[in-house]
């Protein structure tokens, strides 16, 4: 029940009530931990709702936890907040509508423990490269929290290195499994406030009916007073004033019915709207579905490798964790629909210079023509053929090398707390993967002027996939999917300069 509890940044142990109230007095909605509770065995998680303290028990009964008695429906408590990290507190609680957003750490000098991956062997895509005559070392930098992903050099057939791509891809997969549900939550919220407005409008119109329905009896009631005033001897001004009052009504009715008349047009475009949000939302929980089976295919792939479930695990919730941390709703958006075609081990490599990438992308457009000219077909010059690699002058990032037109462009990848981007660029995704989901449907032409190409297909791929790619992509410059992201250039160097004063 306890295992790995005592590692987690957001446990605290034994705390007092009183002591967390203070500490969490002053974080954002959605801010959690846990500690002890007074009763042995059983736990007590407090976070931040409303601008209150709210405190939730965690019952522990034979191997099994949960937040009642009767609803023990987690084997471990991480697993139960993780659970909840993603999905909102309402189905154990109506009056708790939050998940839980933000992990207070025990520690405040673990901030980068709750927000970034550990640096061991089995989360790094990098390790560091050793630095040479050639290369001199960096001045040293600050300490930060943020601790960067160093860059690996291990051969290709190094077993390790097959190890890390093979882990690269879970997290992938995990991550894309964590957007889709980020997503299909954030569809069935929106539903759920237009079925909300929806019923207050049938109400509303429930109500000016009444009121119209009363109003037009007090009509009645008036016309026949007026009707025997004008027979009998009162006098003029009485009858007047009681038209006048006539006039008002009638004129009030009429507000009323103007005003309800709008809000019946206002519910017909929220149905139109709540039929689109339906369809949303089966796509949503489709697009939950494929993620699911993705990640489980590849957590069994791995499983089957010989890889410990210890560390499949743990690679399964630090990205989790990531993503809960790093990646926006607006980006989760951006990719939600997205396809990512290429497995990790096609387009990331080691050990490579940049002329070997420069070599290994224009030996993949060379493939592709000399395959045209033997099918007498013709092929329109390739672009957008691209590899990762390794900076070879800059630790700690990695080089994308696209062909651009007859040159390869290479281009600088950072990496920080949001995640993977060009440098300088604004842009940043979890993973790398993602990094080229984005990329590859949309165009470079958004980071550089100059490579007007998106990325169409990795070097390592087969030419039959890379013809396949090709065909499927735009060769040219293409609308970005978000307009709002500035443009930024950055360095871009061709292969073919001899005087560079760059050496990715």
């Amino acid at each position: 029940m306890t295992t790995g509890l005592q590692e987690q940044p957001w446990y605290w142990g034994n705390i007092s009530k009183e002591e967390v109230a203070n500490i969490l007095q002053s974080e954002p909605d959605g801010s959690f931990l846990v500690r002890n509770a007074s009763t042995p065995g059983d736990y007590t998680l407090t976070l931040r709702y409303q601008a209150q303290t709210k405190l939730v028990k965690i019952h522990v009964t034979n191997g099994r936890c949960g937040f009642a008695p009767d609803a023990l429906t987690h084997s471990s408590v991480p697993g139960l907040i993780d659970f909840h990290r993603v999905r909102s507190l309402k189905v154990y609680n109506e009056s708790l509508d939050t998940s839980l957003r933000y992990p207070v750490c025990r520690r405040r000098d673990s901030t980068a423990e709750c927000l970034t991956p550990p640096s061991t062997s089995n989360s790094n895509l990098l390790k560091p490269r050793p630095h040479t005559h050639k290369d001199p070392a960096p001045e040293p930098q600050p300490e930060s929290t943020h601790q960067p992903i160093p860059p690996v050099t291990a051969s290709s057939e190094d077993p390790q290195w097959q190890l890390k791509l093979g882990l690269e891809k879970l997290r992938i997969a995990q991550t894309a499994l964590a957007r889709a549900r980020r997503l299909y939550d954030l569809s069935n919220e929106e539903l759920n406030r237009a079925e909300d407005l929806h019923k207050k409008q049938t109400q509303a119109i429930l109500d000016s009916e009444r009121k119209i329905e009363v109003m037009r009896d007090v009509c009645d009631v008036q016309d026949n007073t007026i009707l025997k005033e004008d027979d009998s001897s009162q006098s003029p001004s009485l009858a007047e004033t009681m038209k006048n009052n006539q006039n008002v009504l009638k004129l009030y009715i009429h507000d009323l019915e103007t005003e309800r008349n709008y809000i019946q047009e206002q519910m017909d475009q929220l149905d139109t709207a709540m039929t689109t949000l339906r369809v949303s939302g089966e796509r949503a929980k489709e697009r939950v579905g494929r993620a699911i089976k993705v990640a489980n295919e590849c957590f069994t792939n791995l499983k089957n490798m010989g890889i410990s479930l210890v560390q499949l695990d743990e690679t399964t919730e630090r990205a989790k964790l990531m993503f809960l941390q790093a990646e926006s709703i607006k980006v989760s958006q951006i990719l939600g629909d997205l396809p990512l075609s290429w497995s990790p081990n096609r387009y990331l490599v080691s050990e490579c210079t940049k002329d070997g990438a420069a070599s290994l992308v224009q030996q993949a457009r060379a493939r592709i023509v000399n395959a045209s000219m033997q099918a007498g077909v013709y092929q329109h010059p390739p672009q957008g053929i691209f590899l990762i690699r390794p900076s070879g002058s800059q630790p700690n990032k990695l080089v994308l090398s696209v062909l651009n037109g007859d040159k390869v462009s290479h281009c600088l990848i950072e990496q920080t707390e949001q995640g993977w981007g060009f440098e300088n660029g604004g842009l940043y995704f979890v993973t790398i993967g993602d990094f080229v989901r984005y990329y590859s449907h949309t165009s470079l032409v958004e980071h550089n002027p100059e490579i007007s190409t998106c990325l169409t297909a990795p070097a390592l791929t087969s030419t039959s996939t890379i013809q396949r790619s090709m065909q499927s992509k735009p060769k040219t410059a293409t609308n970005s999917p978000t307009s709002t992201f500035s443009k930024r250039t950055t360095q871009s160097i061709d292969e073919t300069q001899s005087n560079e004063t760059a050496n990715y």
